[in-house]
């Protein structure tokens, strides 16, 4: 079956989102499993937050909004989980005073999450698929 040029951008958005949260849950279950109850369900609110984010602001129910403006609110929450996660479970294990910077240099990559808002920044879903 082939996907047509209107599905394929729509799958992307759906499918892309759900690959960049499908760690969450995951994450979730595992510090469920070590009884880290607090970070466990922050990591799975997070997951729904962004299952609900990726269903409400699809780009092509917001068609004049900026596709920058809507991606950036997806990789928002992904990079938010990330550090709240993070620091919810150094809490629970601390090692010793500021071991916490230690991680500050695994974060900087997280912000090429923010690349595609940069470059669709002023595109919009209707500027893109006029002809459909």
């Amino acid at each position: 079956m082939r996907m047509t040029f209107k599905k394929g951008p729509r799958a992307g958005w759906i499918y892309g989102g759900l690959g960049g949260l499908i760690w969450m849950p995951v994450i979730g279950l595992l510090l469920l499993l070590k009884e880290y109850y607090f970070p466990a369900f922050s990591s799975l609110l997070f997951f729904g937050l962004g299952l609900l984010y990726i269903r409400t602001f699809a780009p092509w129910k917001h068609a004049n909004v900026s596709l920058g403006l809507i991606y950036a609110g997806l990789a928002l929450i992904i990079f938010s989980a990330c550090v709240v996660i993070f620091l919810l479970w150094f809490h629970l294990n601390p090692l010793h005073t500021f071991s916490c910077l230690v991680f500050i240099p695994v974060f900087i990559p997280l912000l090429i999450l923010f690349l595609p808002a940069l470059l669709f920044r002023k595109r919009s879903w209707k500027d893109i698929h006029q002809s459909d």
